[in-house]
């Protein structure tokens, strides 16, 4: 079967999803990822998939940009005659749902999180999703969700028909054989905490800063890494040189971009994610518990799947430093058995329930349904 993946961002589709793209086209499948040109490193690169690209300047939002975006998208979909399509990110979904229907092709729609989208219904983002959104997630064969409250708040607001949506229950899963436990991993007397997360405010970036900054007053040793990409054009940025400020004055260590985080990840000892975003199924912290790390998240849809409090990890409330203080502070004092003891069962959990096996299964059953 000929298959396209259609995205806005071509590393975030082959980082996110690679493993399930290299499934279906190990299974037989012929791939056509469509996605806006970008520049790949050779290790995220899938091979024997075909790559078309789009025109879409992804800063711009004006109608000409939407308009050439949708122009093509309809090009190529009507060139390459799909058997079956999947979306993902706004836009795609809500332009390629409309072209495949046109185009009598089969499509699946994926919304990995509200975002911003429903944070407002003043919001002129709310407004455009209300007029445009609704019919088009209409023409979608499936919607997939990565949590039951993104369904309830879909359903309840009428984007979509409940027989439509489907709910990853272990969100995208994660390939818990590439996340696996460092065997030569013994916790840090000075314990080493890490956030991975594009460094918004509403990531918890504010949270952890102020925390690291108590914390290093009675431990001053400890470490509190910051990994992740400074998104310039979002309304909710840290600004470099806030980063670059708290780096110098020692209360984190900002280590930018990596493509092998499975090599930082693994010397830490604790994940810590204070997010109070619209999360689908947050992918750090499913990649975390893989590898087998003591989490500290907030109480907040798409991060407390990932923690059984007191078990694996702690859930702190949403935008409380002193909550988030607690839990961090707890770590620094609890014994090297129990940080082990904690990690085994971060790795039981992302085993038994976030495995990218899983999620292979539920797509081999859309496409063959």
């Amino acid at each position: 079967m000929k298959l396209i993946f259609s995205d806005n961002n071509l590393w975030s589709l082959l980082h996110f999803r690679g493993k399930i793209i290299k499934g279906l086209k190990n299974a037989g499948h012929e791939i056509i990822i469509v996605a806006p040109y970008e520049d790949i490193d050779e290790d995220t690169l899938l091979y024997g998939v075909e790559y078309v690209y789009p025109k879409l300047d992804r800063t711009n939002q004006g109608l000409i940009n939407e308009a050439i975006y949708i122009k093509d998208l309809y090009r190529i979909y009507k060139k390459y005659k799909p058997e079956f399509i999947f979306h993902y990110t706004t836009k795609p979904v809500l332009y390629g749902s409309i072209i495949a229907r046109l185009l009598s092709i089969p499509s699946v729609g994926m919304l990995a999180g509200t975002g911003e989208l429903f944070g407002s219904k003043k919001k002129f983002k709310y407004c455009v999703a209300l007029l445009l959104m609704r019919p088009s997630l209409s023409f979608a064969k499936k919607i997939l969700l990565l949590n039951s409250e993104d369904e309830q708040t879909l359903i309840s607001e009428r984007f979509v028909n409940p027989s439509q949506v489907i709910v990853l229950d272990g969100g995208e899963g994660v390939d818990t054989e590439y996340y696996c436990p460092d065997t030569e991993y013994k916790p840090n007397h000075h314990r080493k905490f890490i956030m991975v997360a594009r460094v918004l405010y509403d990531k918890g970036y504010y949270e952890y800063v102020e925390v690291a900054k108590r914390i290093k007053q009675h431990y001053p040793e400890s470490e509190f890494l910051l990994l992740g990409y400074l998104d310039t054009n979002h309304p909710h940025k840290v600004p470099r040189s806030v980063v670059l400020k708290d780096q110098k004055c020692g209360y984190i260590k900002y280590l930018g971009t990596v493509t092998d985080i499975p090599s930082i990840l693994g010397k830490c000892d604790c994940f810590v994610l204070p997010s109070f975003y619209n999360e689908g199924m947050n992918r750090s912290l499913m990649e975390a518990i893989s590898m087998g790390k003591v989490i500290v998240t907030t109480n907040n849809k798409g991060c407390r799947d990932m923690v059984i409090n007191n078990e694996n990890g702690y859930l702190v409330k949403p935008k409380d430093v002193e909550s988030l203080y607690d839990a961090i502070f707890s770590i620094c004092n609890l014994s090297d058995e129990k940080m082990l003891e904690m990690g085994r069962k971060s790795r039981e959990l992302a085993v038994r329930r976030f495995s990218i096996d899983k999620v292979m299964l539920k797509y081999l059953q859309l496409i063959n349904d």
